[in-house]
């Protein structure tokens, strides 16, 4: 046993718990310590770094979709307006030739 793990059973034994206890405690610590599936310091500021990537990445793709949903509403609404600008007028000049049509009835039937 390393000169650590001895100190570490030394403690808690000082500290009231047996001592096979004690070095079952240390024995699993130091496998856990010694496992590779552990991720280091480094292996977690690459993650975080991939992870930040990936949101700016993200952001980006929602900016140029979230433009390009906008462009096509806005054609739409000008088209709309087109439209009803045109039907507008249609209904303007339906409703003046049913005046001059009313307006010439009254006119027939008034002589």
């Amino acid at each position: 046993m390393s000169p650590s793990i001895l100190t570490s059973i030394k403690e808690l034994k000082n500290s009231g718990i047996p001592v096979n206890q004690a070095e079952a405690i240390c024995s699993v610590v130091q496998s856990n310590l010694q496992c590779k599936d552990l991720a280091t310091k480094t292996d977690l500021n690459l993650s975080i770094s991939e992870v930040r990537n990936e949101i700016k990445e993200l952001r980006i793709a929602s900016k140029t979709d979230l433009n390009l949903a906008i462009s096509e509403v806005r054609h739409e609404i000008k088209d709309l307006r087109t439209e009803m600008h045109l039907l507008g007028n249609r209904f303007f000049l339906a409703l003046g030739a049913a005046s001059v049509g009313i307006v010439s009835f009254l006119q027939f039937f008034k002589n």
